[in-house]
């Protein structure tokens, strides 16, 4: 399984504030975590079974047990956890129709403090999700495969206000992890595909490799012609609006010399 990182979608920060003159108010971050059958700006669904059950998972091993922490950026290249990172705590995740949503509260940790001064100062903050799993390609969309696996719901990143501003999702393509079935840690092994394919070399594993190319090819392909299609009918349209504004023009001028 690959490590899978999402674009960040933006939330509204929730200030509540406590009881006594002498106790901090609580900061909080609410709305839509993740979403489910819909391409995201990655070009990547999430189908809405496999979603579903593994938010319950989550929130029965880790938001109910009072472990479903975030940290405040992403980590570089690992599903683990850094607690010397953990800005916030998942304390509440449900569905939505094919959106899933969660309340998150910011801690007085390090890492939180800095979360608090940013909401303070009105900064606008987004969550992104991390996971493991593996995706299919099929016409041009990537789709998640049953071994999706939820590390958070959440980590506070960074949400620019131009569109096209937004950072990429990230699928880590130069590690493969797995979940140890004993201790449930995170485990870096080797990739399937990482066999050398040349003349002196065939098999069952360069096989593979072709055949995942040719498919990821084939995807490709096909979204290429759908946008070649769709730039082909704007170039259509606008050489109808060229013609008109010509006839146009010749009408004028025919105008002007009967006057």
């Amino acid at each position: 399984m690959k490590l899978i990182s999402e674009q960040p979608v933006v939330l509204s920060p929730v200030i509540e504030e406590a009881a006594g003159d002498n106790k901090e108010p609580e900061y909080f971050l609410e709305g839509i975590f993740m979403q489910a059958e819909i391409k995201n700006r990655n070009g990547r669904i999430y189908p809405l079974d496999i979603m579903k059950r593994e938010v319950a998972r989550y929130d029965r091993e880790y938001v109910q047990t009072h472990r479903a922490f975030g940290e405040l950026g992403h980590p570089n290249g690992k599903p683990d956890i850094n607690l010397d990172r953990v800005s916030h705590i998942i304390t509440k995740i449900w569905q939505d129709g094919n959106y899933f949503k969660a309340r998150a509260k910011i801690l007085n940790t390090p890492c939180g403090k800095i979360v608090q001064e940013m909401i303070k100062a009105g900064c606008q903050l987004g969550v992104s999700s991390r996971a493991l799993g593996s995706t299919t390609v099929k016409e041009g969309v990537s789709y998640v495969n049953s071994d999706f696996h939820l590390i958070t719901a959440g980590d506070i990143v960074f949400e620019p206000s131009a569109q096209a501003a937004f950072p990429t999702g990230i699928i880590n393509e130069e590690v493969e992890w797995d979940i140890d079935p004993i201790t449930g840690q995170y485990v870096q092994t080797v990739k399937a595909d990482a066999c050398k394919c040349d003349d002196t070399n065939q098999g069952d594993c360069c096989d593979a490799q072709q055949e995942k190319s040719v498919e990821v090819l084939l995807g490709e392909l096909e979204a290429a012609k759908k946008t070649i299609a769709t730039q082909q009918q704007e170039l259509n349209e606008l050489k109808n609006k060229l013609v008109g504004l010509k006839q146009l023009r010749e009408f004028d001028k025919l105008l002007q010399n009967i006057k």
